[in-house]
């Protein structure tokens, strides 16, 4: 191969490693799950008889399952946004270097380091109807993850908490590697913060708020673990993810109506 042939082929090179491995992993696992869901599949995973469409007939017929992909959006359009945006907000107000700069980071940044699990314990503590801090903060006397109506909110509030050091980390990343010389010209000029903000640091950092909405959104439809720890898909459905679905359907655990 002549130097020119291989120039334009070493894009393609570097890439090739990344395409095979979402081909074995990714894109044949799909294809293949597609395919089998038009046939009746043993228990062996074995193709037995052809369906048609009636296997998508039996799925969107089913009450829990229609409940499960609202519920499931509603989670991610509720925690993906705002989760996005805290991260942002925390993140042009620590966009300077300080003496302390070091402590507020990890301050904000430390929810990632919790495992899952625990989290949830923490704030099932901080739900308690009677012993909770929430409802002696606010004086009020809510059922946090037993009340249909507050449920979702809670485990949103909580999804929430977790990953906006993730977005903050992100966001303060790109928001430092815009050059101080733009920003401080602009603020010479009477710029004010907000300004700041809409001119310099969402256009400048847009690549990785797109990554993060994306990131987040991924996530967040597929999250099984706090409903599966904390409410198991109640009350009355109303907790109930697509995972957390598809996973009792596949094991002896039941949900929760």
């Amino acid at each position: 191969m002549t130097r020119k042939g291989l120039s334009k082929a070493e894009p393609y090179l570097w890439v090739a490693p990344c395409i095979l491995l979402f081909a074995l992993f990714v894109y044949y696992p799909f294809m293949r799950t597609l395919i089998s869901s038009f046939f009746i599949v043993n228990v062996k995973a074995q193709i037995a008889n052809f369906v048609g469409l009636e296997n998508y007939h039996i799925l969107f017929s089913d009450y829990t399952f229609l409940r499960a992909i609202t519920n499931t959006l509603v989670f991610a359009l509720i925690t993906v946004p705002t989760s996005v945006i805290i991260g942002f907000v925390l993140a042009v107000l620590a966009r300077g270097r300080r003496s302390l700069s070091s402590i507020y980071e990890t301050a904000f940044s430390f929810p990632i380091a919790i495992s899952s699990s625990v989290i949830a314990m923490i704030f099932q503590l901080l739900y308690m109807p009677s012993l909770g801090i929430l409802n002696k903060m606010f004086g009020c006397d809510i059922h946090w993850l037993s009340d249909e109506q507050y449920s979702l909110l809670a485990l949103a509030i909580i999804q929430i908490w977790m990953f906006v050091g993730y977005n903050f980390i992100f966001s303060l990343t790109a928001m430092r590697s815009i050059s101080k010389e733009i920003t401080e010209s602009a603020s010479l000029d009477g710029a004010s913060i907000w300004s700041l903000i809409m001119r310099f640091f969402i256009p400048l950092t847009l690549p990785t708020q797109i990554y993060l909405l994306f990131m987040n959104f991924s996530i967040s439809l597929m999250m099984m673990s706090l409903t599966n720890i904390l409410t198991s898909g109640g009350p009355h459905y109303s907790t109930l993810t697509v995972v957390q679905y598809m996973y009792s359907k596949l094991s002896i655990q039941e949900i929760r109506p």
